[in-house]
């Protein structure tokens, strides 16, 4: 691993803000950081870009081949030298590790045309000023400065926040394709939970000072650690036995969760992973429905326990009744629904959480 992170502790003011923290990075991979704010996500990139030193705990750095030592943090507003130009503030580094001549000039405009910052003519866009610059290529900049000298790690405190909504996932996409190629290990902070999805190859959940879990996005999603993580990620229900049986819904003993087993017998379930269809003695009543942007949100009444499904289908009208079903979660296996409490049911969608 380039990265690697054991047993990171910091005190500021008397309060613990990082407790334990262990995380490995390797070279072209991008680890992305998310939690609520106060949770010592920035605290964190600061120890590793040696801004801060820790309590406790170690950093190590391992280089791969081709690369320097070197840890680069980018800010959120990329703190741009104003008075140089592009080229200028892109051979900063290079020129202070004594690069001159021809082969200042080469490397700059390969990363120049790396961040497509050639798309116009590019001595004209090498002679610009950031004030001259739109939000996307001042961000570029910042990051072709911050790559053109090798480092070994490059850390990101939320790169996307200065960015229109619309632009965030493509550059999000880009980030991490420059990344692989330059086979850098990056360490990316967010609040967005969209852009942490499409540009982390591990999604690291932060509570409480510490890393919550460390894996695979998706996984982290369908398999959170522990209800607090599954309900940073999104919206959850949690189903007792009884309502449970009342639907006609279970999940079998192997894909049952550490939080299943220590909740009394609780489990959650993501809005996604419901599918309801109108039935007249159907267990749930519709309460409400209101469409998001992107789904319609269901809330159901099943014997007062309040239910939160998601769909893509047109809602039916307020108060009808409804059966419920699982829809079928890949690479797991769902208990037979009972037909009496719903009589259809649905594998499109996955969400469980099991």
């Amino acid at each position: 691993m380039v990265l690697a992170v054991e047993g990171l502790g910091r005190t500021l003011a008397g309060r613990e803000v990082l407790h334990d923290v262990n995380l490995t990075a390797a070279a072209g991979e991008v680890v992305c950081l998310v939690g609520p704010s106060g949770v010592g996500k920035t605290t964190l990139l600061r120890c590793i870009a040696g801004l801060d030193a820790p309590d406790e705990g170690t950093i190590r750095v391992t280089p791969p081949q081709g690369h320097g030592g070197g840890v680069v943090l980018v800010f959120q507003d990329y703190l741009l030298f104003p008075h140089l130009s592009v080229f200028e503030n892109v051979a900063f580094g290079p020129r202070a590790r004594g690069v001159r001549g021809a082969a200042l000039k080469e490397r700059v405009h390969t990363m120049l045309r790396a961040f497509r910052l050639d798309t116009d003519d590019l001595a004209h866009m090498a002679s610009r000023y950031p004030a001259q610059l739109s939000a996307g290529q001042r961000q570029r900049v910042a990051l072709a400065r911050a790559l053109v000298c090798d480092p070994a790690v490059l850390l990101l405190d939320e790169p996307f926040a200065n960015l229109d909504r619309g632009l965030r996932g493509e550059m999000a996409a880009f980030v991490r394709d420059v990344v692989r190629r330059f086979g850098v290990a990056t360490v990316t902070v967010t609040h967005d939970l969209e852009e942490a999805f499409a540009i982390g190859d591990r999604l690291g959940v932060m509570l409480g000072g510490t890393l919550a879990q460390l894996a695979p996005p998706l996984d982290v999603y369908r398999h959170p650690a522990d209800e607090a993580t599954a309900r940073f990620l999104g919206p959850v229900t949690v189903l007792d036995e009884t309502t449970r049986r009342t639907l006609g819904i279970d999940t079998p003993p192997a894909a049952a969760t550490a939080c299943a087993d220590t909740m009394q017998g609780l489990r959650l379930y993501r809005p996604e992973a419901l599918a309801v269809r109108p039935w007249a003695d159907g267990p749930a009543v519709l309460v409400s429905a209101r469409f998001t942007g992107q789904v319609m949100q269901l809330l159901l009444d099943v014997e007062g326990q309040e239910l939160l499904v998601h769909t893509l289908d047109d809602a039916p009208p307020t108060g009808t009744r409804l059966c419920v079903s699982l829809r079928e979660i890949p690479g797991m296996t769902s208990a037979p629904t009972d037909a009496a409490a719903s009589p259809s049911a649905d594998t499109e969608h996955p969400g469980l959480v099991p």
